[in-house]
């Protein structure tokens, strides 16, 4: 009976550096891949352990870089659709707009725009078109540091205006010889706040100002200024 215990314990004394090296193999094949906490996690670290030549067991860490995608898109389109208030004897008119942009960063772009706005005046046969032509900055303040989160922005502009009379009264005009149009030199400025619903879809509301320098129809210079409000939306490309 001595004797096989004896047996036995050689056995198991043999074993143990056997069940040893793999135990530290099998530390060797298990890793742990984690990603840093932060916004862009741009950043993980492989950790790995291999044994030394003791047989102890030394952890080290790789950190590898990975390229992330741009958030946003940086060519977009839009449009626009609102009221317009010309002044004194235009009745409150109904436009839309289109534009197109390019972000050159998150907050600063650039962009052209068209925009059309239709109305009437006091008189049942005279009306007024209102069509202007425009290149803008445009100025992100973002209230977040989510990239979904709402900003407001401004937007100035400069390009060319043309405010012309429609209508029956407008057409007898034109027949007698008068000048029924005006165009010139355009600025604007607007301002709102926007949420971007997604990386490529916003909406955003909106308030313009605009002052068109025009010869009035006597051949005197004057300038005509209207204030809009929109309701907008940008899809990115």
């Amino acid at each position: 009976m001595k004797i096989k215990t004896a047996l036995l314990a050689g056995v198991l004394l043999a074993g143990l550096p056997i069940v040893a090296q793999a135990q530290s193999t099998e530390s060797y094949d298990n890793y742990q891949v984690s990603c840093e906490t932060g916004v862009d996690c741009n950043n993980f670290d492989v950790k790995y352990q291999q044994p030394e030549a003791d047989g102890e067991v030394s952890q080290r860490t790789r950190t590898r870089r990975v390229r992330r995608s741009s958030d946003f898109k940086k060519l977009y389109i839009g449009g626009t659709l609102g009221l317009a208030e010309l002044g004194d004897g235009a009745d409150i008119g109904f436009g839309a707009s289109l534009l197109g942009g390019y972000r050159i960063t998150k907050n600063i772009g650039a962009e052209l725009e068209i925009y059309d706005y239709l109305g009437g005046t006091d008189s049942d046969d005279l009306g007024y078109n209102y069509l202007g032509i425009l290149a803008n900055g445009s100025f992100r303040i973002p209230f977040g540091q989510d990239s979904q989160s709402i900003y407001a922005f401004v937007s100035p502009g400069i390009g060319f205006g043309r405010l012309g009379f429609t209508g029956d009264d407008a057409d007898d005009a034109d027949d007698a010889g008068f000048d029924t149009s005006a165009s010139g030199f355009l600025v604007q400025l607007k301002g709102g706040v926007g949420y971007p619903i997604s990386d490529s879809l916003n909406v955003f509301g909106q308030v313009r100002y605009n002052n068109l320098f025009i010869s009035d129809f006597n051949g005197d210079d004057d300038d005509e200024d209207a204030v809009t409000f929109d309701l907008g939306l940008t899809f990115g490309l």
